[in-house]
């Protein structure tokens, strides 16, 4: 465990248990999210349809049909 998990477990214990409950929570739905994607994009079919999008974008780059991308300037949503 890293020394800042450490410390953020320590905190939490000064905490009310309902509001551990509720970090706990938010902490395991963020772990199970993850390797929910993780297990999504490992597909063959997802790895395939990943190949083909990235193909097109280069393409499309290559045509000139595409700008660059800077996230300083990125809408906020």
């Amino acid at each position: 465990m890293t020394q800042m998990l450490d410390k953020a477990i320590e905190a939490m214990k000064r905490l009310p248990p309902e509001e551990q409950d509720a970090i706990a929570r938010e902490m395991l739905a963020r772990i199970e999210e993850e390797t929910e994607w993780d297990t999504l994009v490992a597909t063959p079919q997802s790895q395939g349809w990943l190949e083909q999008a990235a193909k097109r974008a280069l393409a499309a780059r290559d045509r000139g049909e595409s700008e660059p991308f800077d996230p300083a300037t990125k809408p906020a949503r």
